[in-house]
């Protein structure tokens, strides 16, 4: 019983172990997110979706995300689509994006700055109405 508790203790020690709350802690899972959401914006319908792929919990994975990046994982995922479609990209495209939430004209915003080989593209996109302001 002792050799059983040690071996699993052990195991959970090991560099990329999931963790009992199904919480993944490798400093790789960044790159898994980034690299999921990047093959499969445009089908992702939820956290959970993600977090049922990568294998971990939800919560975790949306705390997991903010405190990484700065951004909710949600509200990355919405601006990223909308983005894309507002601009006429495709994931394939992009070399590089950033997302942040700003205040335009009262309002709470997505700020995205999209960079493609051609060329840079900045977007303001209402949240609650998803459309670009400027």
């Amino acid at each position: 019983l002792m050799v059983q508790f040690l071996g699993e203790l052990i195991s959970q020690l090991q560099p990329g172990a999931v963790q009992p709350d199904g919480g993944d802690r490798s400093p790789e899972l960044l790159d898994r997110i980034l690299t999921y959401v990047a093959k499969n914006t445009a089908t992702i319908q939820s956290v959970s979706q993600i977090a049922e792929a990568l294998g971990v919990s939800p919560q975790y994975l949306s705390a997991y995300f903010a405190k990484r990046i700065g951004t909710p994982l949600k509200i990355f995922v919405q601006a990223k689509k909308i983005a894309l479609k507002e601009v006429g990209l495709k994931e394939s495209q992009v070399d590089d994006m950033h997302i942040h939430m700003v205040e335009e004209n009262g309002l709470p915003c997505y700020s995205v700055h999209i960079t493609t080989p051609d060329t840079e593209v900045s977007v303001v996109i209402d949240i609650a109405s998803g459309e670009i302001i400027k």
